[in-house]
């Protein structure tokens, strides 16, 4: 299962690299990505694979992890879709994000 499983994400990752190169990028995004595996996945299964990859990148920019302007460290910060942050919280476990009231 293992090798099955790297076997696939090395062929996905090769077709995003040369579909970068083609359209002249250097880096890959999630484009590449979501066209890799549609190119590389009989039909149903890449359905599922895209929707369960954008789920999980949107998981993860969602809930980054960082240090705010003040240098305390911040989790659970909520980004939206303009870039604001609309909630997070500090290690001292204030949801404020150690701001004084």
């Amino acid at each position: 299962m293992n090798s099955f499983v790297n076997d696939i994400f090395e062929r996905i990752a090769a077709e995003a690299s040369r579909l970068a190169h083609y359209n002249k990028r250097s880096t890959i995004t999630s484009r590449e990505v979501q066209t890799s595996v549609r190119l590389l996945l009989p039909g149903e299964l890449a359905k599922h694979a895209v929707s369960e990859g954008t789920k999980a990148v949107t998981k993860y920019t969602s809930s980054k992890v960082g240090i705010d302007r003040k240098g305390k460290w911040k989790f659970n910060e909520k980004i939206h879709r303009t870039g604001k942050i609309i909630r997070w919280g500090s290690t001292d476990g204030r949801t404020d994000g150690g701001r004084e009231a």
